[in-house]
């Protein structure tokens, strides 16, 4: 019985082992959101926080990998204290929460670096892009403007990206098959389209306003990567574009292949993409 009671441990151990190993893979591949531990108050006593590390993929894929959100709650009279490492190079604070609350960057030596104040409603996005001279230890002091509490979210070191939808006209118009014909092509112009965020990377294509049996092939190119592809025949959509780096303002070239039909349409491209929030 012994026996059987420390084999039946042993398995249970294994087990719980394995669920928590699973768990803390999981929770690296997520995107992270911290508290505030209340302790911050002085930069002696400031809490250590890891910088945003975001990629496109993380944004596509719904995981936010990489993500690193810090919310507290600070007023006129508390002032809050963080410590990030951060690269050298570009750099952002990236700010929502409830407006009027201010922040203040700055280096070991309390150099400031940044300073600014959130004054956006509704939880928009406010970005300030500042320059980071060597990699180190950084600081971020959050003071409110209230004598009540206010709810501050951030975050430092990459920007966040976001997902979004996008169509894009034929420049030509319409596309006429003709008997006989190899194929035909045309061409959308994402430099054309207003509004569209800078360094926006295509995720996924579909071309909409095909008729039934009006092509037999498309085959679609991004001219400023000179990278084509093939789309899914009668669905004429392809996804995993991000590892392609594909930016969607470019002129996109499109090749209907010949299928027997006289026809004419007016096709349209439609694009998911993700885009770093830089303002």
């Amino acid at each position: 019985m012994s026996r059987m009671k420390n084999k039946r441990l042993q398995m249970l151990m294994i087990c719980a082992i394995t669920v928590f190993f699973f768990n803390v893979v999981s929770l690296t591949a997520h995107a992270e959101s911290i508290s505030e531990k209340g302790e911050n108050d002085t930069m002696e006593t400031a809490e250590t926080i890891a910088a945003n590390n975001e990629k496109p993929s993380g944004a596509v894929a719904g995981t936010h990998e990489g993500q690193n959100i810090i919310r507290g709650y600070t007023s006129n009279k508390d002032t809050d204290w963080y410590k990030v490492l951060l690269f050298e190079g570009e750099n952002y604070m990236t700010c929502y929460g409830d407006p009027g609350y201010s922040y203040r960057i700055t280096n070991s030596a309390g150099d400031t670096m940044v300073r600014d104040t959130y004054t956006k409603l509704h939880n928009d996005y406010a970005v300030s892009k500042f320059t980071v001279p060597e990699a180190g230890y950084y600081y971020v002091e959050l003071n409110g403007s209230k004598s009540s509490e206010q709810k501050y979210v951030f975050m430092i070191g990459s920007p966040t990206y976001v997902f979004a939808v996008q169509n894009i006209s034929c420049v030509e118009g319409s596309v006429s098959m003709t008997s006989g014909g190899r194929k035909q092509t045309v061409h959308f112009d994402g430099s054309t389209v207003p509004g569209l965020p800078e360094d926006a990377l295509a995720c996924t294509v579909t071309m909409d306003g095909i008729p039934l049996n009006a092509t037999s092939a498309i085959r679609l190119k991004n001219d400023d990567r000179d990278l084509s592809f093939t789309l899914t025949r009668y669905t004429w959509y392809k996804n995993g574009l991000i590892s392609m780096n594909l930016p969607v303002e470019s002129m996109w070239t499109a090749d209907f292949e010949y299928n027997n039909k006289v026809v004419t349409f007016t096709p349209s491209l439609r694009m998911s993409y993700v885009n770093p929030v830089y303002e």
